[in-house]
């Protein structure tokens, strides 16, 4: 059990919402795009095309993904276009991690809690639809407050809002990259959480974009990466939310 740490800072995707029905609509959206160019090529293949690219370790998937096939404008457009059809759906594409609130409000219990999340501000609406929001002393949303994961100022800003330090806090998140690497630089003490993306689906409606994503993503999924170097090598690293809970309680 971790002692003498007073603030904990939470990742909001795959942490506490849910990431990957969203994800799973953007590639579609991707790929029918892609197929309104004159490609011939089934979202199967599609997402084999996005697990080459996983295993080259890039970090922008769906843009990456998207520069094979059209140009960077036609890119930028195409996202544009389905953020605005997707933010007013969050709740729904993007939703809660059964355990995820009962973990929240036990952490708050012992912890100054704080957020430092690449996510839109309609994300900050759905947190508060679940009464969760109230349970957060910092709100760190990439959108609001400009900038973005790894970006280590991200970090630092987070700490000067709770007037704290790194020594004093704790980052839990599920990307060794976005997460781990640049908290750990900071001083902050690290947790790797790695759902399993079938237990974070349970009771959910599966479409037929979700049947051919789930078992591909289960294969190519990011927060599963192994840290590459040492900086990206959590404190501490969790499956499931017992093991979070032996870790912080």
């Amino acid at each position: 059990m971790i002692k003498s740490r007073k603030w904990l800072f939470f990742d909001v995707g795959n942490v506490i919402l849910n990431d990957d029905p969203g994800v799973a609509f953007v590639y579609k959206k991707i790929h029918d795009a892609i197929l309104k160019m004159g490609y011939d090529l089934s979202f199967d293949e599609f997402l084999e095309e996005r697990g080459r690219l996983f295993r080259e370790r890039k970090s922008t998937l769906p843009r990456s993904l998207a520069l094979k096939y059209m140009s960077e404008q036609e890119a930028d457009d195409l996202r544009e276009s389905y953020n605005k059809e997707g933010f007013p759906r969050w709740k729904e594409l993007n939703p809660l991690i059964p355990g995820a609130k009962d973990l929240v409000q036990m952490c708050a219990e012992k912890y100054n809690l704080g957020i430092i999340a690449n996510q839109p501000k309609e994300c900050q609406d759905v947190l508060e639809e679940h009464d969760l929001l109230k349970h957060f002393k910092v709100l760190g949303f990439s959108d609001a407050v400009g900038m973005k994961k790894p970006d280590i100022n991200f970090f630092q800003w987070a700490l000067n809002i709770a007037n704290t330090s790194a020594e004093d806090s704790i980052m839990l998140g599920d990307r060794v990259d976005n997460d781990i690497s640049p908290a750990k630089s900071l001083g902050f003490l690290t947790i790797h959480l790695k759902l399993n993306v079938y237990d974070k689906v349970q009771d959910l409606p599966i479409n037929d974009t979700l049947k051919s994503y789930l078992p591909h993503v289960h294969k190519h999924n990011i927060s599963m990466r192994e840290p590459i170097n040492d900086n990206e090598t959590p404190h501490y690293a969790a499956d499931n939310f017992d093991q979070i809970r032996k870790i912080l309680l």
